[in-house]
């Protein structure tokens, strides 16, 4: 006889905190293909599960427990922050900024006072940091620096996502740049869901 399994408030708890874990680490971790099938793996198993939650909250109607409808709640919000991953990894970039607000305003210090500048013998821009922790920055802590040939205003570009060949890439940018700045206006325009103002000279942008 097969055992069943039942999900308490605990087991249910672990459930939603292991894919908050699991989304944030995927997101960081994975390149773009291995999370668009993750995305898409995840979004089916939680839709089933979903349903069959809800299938069985009709069915218990008359004895309705506040567990089923909790199970409901959660599953659906799960379901529904997956499926819209572009809604969860905005608010993810968000917390990102508040947390390392501080360490990359030290850094764009640095660049501004001449101790950072581009460093990486392939890419005339990218400057690696001299440490890997904290991750201020996607895939090796390397980050953007620009200046208008004109004004010498400085932009710093710490990516929150990075990809290689044709994927987008998603950066949290500082800029004091002018041009830059109706350049990234302009995006989030067109693009909202994917480019986002955060403070004064700061925003969230994707690269298509």
């Amino acid at each position: 006889m097969p055992m069943k399994i039942v999900m308490n408030k605990k087991a249910l708890l672990a459930v939603f905190i292991g894919w908050l874990f699991f989304t944030v680490l995927i997101y960081y971790l994975a390149d773009y293909f291995i999370e668009a099938l993750v995305w898409l793996g995840l979004s089916l198993s939680l839709f089933v599960i979903l349903i069959i939650q809800v299938l069985k909250l009709i069915r218990e109607r008359k004895t309705l427990t506040g567990l089923r409808i909790a199970k409901v709640i959660v599953f659906s919000v799960m379901f529904y922050c997956t499926f819209c991953s572009w809604i969860t990894h905005k608010w993810i970039d968000r917390l990102n900024f508040a947390v390392l607000y501080n360490k990359r305003m030290a850094i764009i210090e640095q660049v501004k006072s001449g101790r950072l500048k581009p460093n990486a013998s392939w890419n005339s821009s990218l400057c690696q940091l001299p440490f890997q922790w904290p991750v201020v920055s996607h895939s090796g802590n390397d980050i953007v620096i620009g200046r208008n040939k004109n004004t010498q205003a400085l932009s710093v570009s710490f990516y929150t996502y990075r990809n290689f060949f044709d994927a987008p890439s998603t950066s949290l940018t500082y800029t004091e740049d002018t041009a830059v700045v109706a350049s990234i206006e302009n995006k989030i325009r067109q693009y909202p869901d994917r480019n986002q103002r955060i403070r004064e000279g700061w925003y969230r942008v994707t690269e298509e």
